[in-house]
């Protein structure tokens, strides 16, 4: 069997290997792109099956801070859990103002709707950075509703 090895380019020269793992010096602002807190003494949250009772709990600012701090990340854009109108969102939008290593919030708007999420969008940009916005159709009764050509044309603010 032969064996391949990486172009050089891809692990550096022979001189610069070692078998202790490298840590790099990023000088540039690294950013979570992607979590979420919850307060379940605020919402009801639902899990899927297999997650079990793991998170039961409430997930806040103060208990993502220490990871962030350890991995150096400075910033992170909260991305809502429930899916509903009214609510989470706002919550979120809010807590961008309070939390300094929050950026930005993708929040939920109901998406098959368009009159409904043109309301919901001027009302939300107005509150805060909201950075975009998301709508599972995993949740719709019909998922395929969501993807249908309804004629409804674009979403304006």
């Amino acid at each position: 069997m032969t064996q391949r090895n990486p172009p050089p380019s891809a692990v550096g020269s022979v001189e610069e290997r070692t078998d202790k793992p490298a840590i790099l010096a990023c000088t540039k602002t690294v950013i979570d792109s992607h979590h979420h807190f919850w307060w379940t003494g605020r919402h009801t949250y639902t899990w899927p099956a297999p997650v079990g009772d793991r998170l039961a709990r409430d997930f806040t600012p103060e208990n993502l801070r220490p990871e962030l701090e350890r991995c150096g990340i400075k910033g992170t854009v909260l991305i809502q859990v429930l899916h509903e109108v009214g609510g989470e969102t706002e919550e979120s939008l809010d807590l961008c103002r309070e939390v300094n290593f929050v950026r930005g919030v993708v929040g939920w708007l109901p998406l098959v709707d368009p009159d409904a999420t043109s309301d919901a969008l001027r009302r939300l940009r107005s509150r805060g950075k909201l950075v975009g916005v998301r709508h599972l159709i995993s949740n719709e009764p019909d998922p395929r509703s969501c993807v249908a050509g309804t004629g409804a044309g674009p979403l304006h603010s």
